[in-house]
């Protein structure tokens, strides 16, 4: 049997933390592929990024619910 998969939201805090991450890594990766600068990659990742910053995208494509324990 497999196990079942619950998905909770994330505190406000943990939220931050994974937006910030992914700026990081997008532009981390877009200077390794030889898209953009090292020095301005930073900058150009926010502002790709700027609704996964700005929280605008959490609940747009999972609905939560509570669970039960």
């Amino acid at each position: 049997m497999v196990p079942r998969l619950r998905l909770l939201p994330l505190t406000n805090a943990e939220y931050a933390d994974f937006a910030e991450r992914q700026v990081a890594e997008a532009a981390r990766q877009r200077v390794a592929a030889g898209e953009w600068m090292l020095a301005d990659a930073q900058q150009r990742a926010r502002a790709d990024l700027a609704d996964l910053l700005h929280d605008r995208l959490r609940n747009q494509a999972h609905a939560t619910r509570p669970t039960s324990s």
